[in-house]
């Protein structure tokens, strides 16, 4: 089986990887938000909620990673929707 560094990723490749990820953390955030409600003591709820906060932080990163990869795209694409087919 070869390794994700075996070869590069191509843009598409790239964009879908992003949108996987993006999803993924925000099922994650609600599943974390939802039990820091439920939580049985507040420091339980005050460490799920920081952990929520850092699912946040991630979440950002991929948004301006995704400005990124669209800015260099070009002024070609402007008012096109970055989506994971490139």
């Amino acid at each position: 089986m070869e390794g994700m560094g075996d070869y590069g990723m191509g843009e598409a490749e790239t964009a879908r990887a992003l949108e996987l990820a993006e999803g993924y953390l925000e099922d994650a955030e609600n599943v974390l938000w939802e039990a820091s409600a439920r939580a049985d003591s507040p420091e339980a709820a005050t460490d799920l909620e920081e952990l929520t906060r850092e699912v946040w932080r991630v979440e950002h990163a991929i948004e301006d990673l995704k400005s990124e990869l669209r800015a260099e795209r070009g002024a070609d694409d402007e008012g096109v929707p970055f989506n994971a087919e490139g």
